[in-house]
Order: structure tokens, then sequence, then C-alpha cells
């Protein structure tokens, strides 16, 4: 990819997805239009390990209302360079999955369901993810929770938005988020 490339920064959101809160071991993702739980992400005590959830119809007569969840993927959390991460029916090494891209630890690349590589761009208060080609069309971009004194908590809440291109791989963006997210914080820890 050319250097001079510049981002295409305006994001038109066709969905918003609120975060329970902005970590990626243990928080609930929720359609903000609906309420509707899509993902859950959980960490069982003690253990390095995420299991992250995407919610499923429930075809069940008894209790039609209740939300049913299948595992999505896991990651075994390590360091960013030696973690083990499970999507797709496929085991990889972070390392092979997620791309380190140039040299800066804050660009990090995959290659979604549609075949098409995609890069997160890790900033201090948000990470945009945009298509890993001369367009660099942004498809997503998480903002962290804020903390402020005063506001609705709804203000607060940490999300996750997603443009009308990214909605078809919205399993994809949440489920690098949380790897992403990581990273990000590592990065700003000093611990990479």
């Amino acid at each position: 990819m050319a250097a001079s490339a510049k981002t295409n920064n305006s994001l038109t959101s066709a969905m918003r997805l609120i975060l329970s809160n902005d970590s990626p071991e243990n928080t609930t993702i929720s359609d903000s239009t609906t309420g509707q739980v899509l993902y859950r992400f959980s960490t069982p005590s003690g253990k390095g390990i995420v299991n992250i959830f995407r919610v499923v119809p429930n075809d069940s007569d008894g209790d039609h209302m209740k939300d049913r969840f299948e595992q999505l993927a896991q990651i075994e959390w390590y360091d960013p360079t030696t973690s083990i991460f499970r999507y797709r029916g496929q085991k990889y090494l972070t390392t092979e999955f997620f791309k380190h891209e140039g040299k800066s630890e804050r660009r990090r690349s995959f290659i979604a369901a549609d075949g098409r590589a995609y890069v997160w761009v890790l900033s201090t208060h948000t990470s945009s993810l945009e298509l890993h080609d001369n367009s660099r069309t942004l498809i997503a971009r998480s903002y962290r929770q804020k903390h402020m004194l005063s506001g609705p908590p709804e203000a607060r809440k940490a999300y996750i938005e997603i443009s009308l291109g990214g909605e078809h791989i919205r399993d994809d963006i949440a489920v690098t988020w949380a790897f992403a997210e990581s990273v990000r914080r590592a990065l700003e820890l000093g611990r990479l």
C-alpha cells in the first residue's frame, strides 16, 4: 500500500453496537436500536481464555423468548505474539491470523469471511477498521467508554460503529475487535 494513501474518514453508520463495558475479556455487545444482545465475551475466572458467543435464533417451544448463544471464537491469551485464536473452525497463532503491518505495532490486518483484507488501526481513544487496499475505506470504528461525571449513562458507554460496507462481516468485526482492543491496551500500558 502506498504510504501517501489517505483514509476515507467518513463513516456512514449502518449499525451501532453498544458494549456493556469496554473490556475485551468480559462484555456483552448489543444492537443500539433494538437492545438485543448479539455477542457475549466471557473469561472464566483465573483463566486467560476469552470465549466469544453470538446469539442464535431460539426455536425452542418452551422458552422462545430466552436468548440462546453458540460459541463463535476463542482466544487463549499469552501475549499478542504467542496467543492462540480459534475461529471459523480453525486454530491459528494470533501472528498467523492478525498480520503485523509495517514497523508500527498499531496496525493489524486480517482476511475476513468475505475474502477481503482489512486492517485495524489502533489509536489512543479510538480504533478504526479499514479496507486494506488503496481506498482505505473506513468500515468500523470503536470508541472507548467515557468517564464523565454527568450526562446520560448511554452517552458514556463504549461502542462500535459499523458502516453499510461492513454489516456483512459483523462477526469478524466483533471477534477481531477483542484482539485489536487487547493490543491497543497493551500498547497504552507500554507492554508491547
